[in-house]
């Protein structure tokens, strides 16, 4: 299976438990074929301006879907 995954790192959460979970995708994609696509985009400042029901559409935009 294949996953695209947006990552915004300091969300609320310290980087280092960002890339901590990225470890985990990866050892999880070897052990059950799975291909997570991980892409980072830095919308942190950006977000503070927005309401969390306009946070999804900001993500989508930054991700072109």
């Amino acid at each position: 299976m294949e996953f695209n995954i947006a990552l915004i790192k300091g969300d609320g959460i310290g980087p280092e438990i960002s890339l901590e979970a990225v470890k985990v995708l990866e050892e999880t994609g070897k052990n059950f074929r799975h291909n997570f696509n991980i892409r980072p985009i830095d919308l942190s400042a950006e977000l503070a301006e927005f309401s969390t029901s306009e946070m999804g559409d900001l993500i989508k935009k930054y991700l072109n879907l």
